[in-house]
């Protein structure tokens, strides 16, 4: 898996010729890994990277966050759900949930 993340990171590093990611310095980055149990816990809402440009006192220089999904298929499909949102205040409704499905991977740039 991690091979292929590499893979990745450098196909979308040749590619990104085009703005916002022209000039942008690729490389992979630690994995994260998380698995949470199905009893109604989460990761809380929060911004990956809180820039502009690259740079501001809470940028943490991430361009890119890869989420991919290696779990066996949900009973219900809202259950370990990717719960988008628009900025905006924390009380606002989610945009879209994006089903756990396994060997999805999501891109977000």
């Amino acid at each position: 898996l991690a091979n292929r993340t590499d893979g990745l990171v450098a196909a979308l590093r040749d590619h990104a010729g085009s703005a916002p990611l022209a000039g942008t310095h690729w490389r992979s980055a630690d994995a994260m890994l998380a698995c949470y149990p199905p009893n109604g816990t989460r990761y809380v809402r929060h911004l990956d990277n809180v820039c502009s440009g690259g740079a501001g006192a809470r940028c943490n220089g991430r361009r890119a966050t890869a989420v991919y999904y290696l779990n066996p298929p949900a009973e219900d499909p809202t259950h370990g759900a990717l719960r988008l949102f628009s900025p905006g205040l924390p009380t606002s409704p989610p945009l879209v949930d994006i089903e756990p499905l396994a060997d999805r991977l999501l891109l977000f740039l």
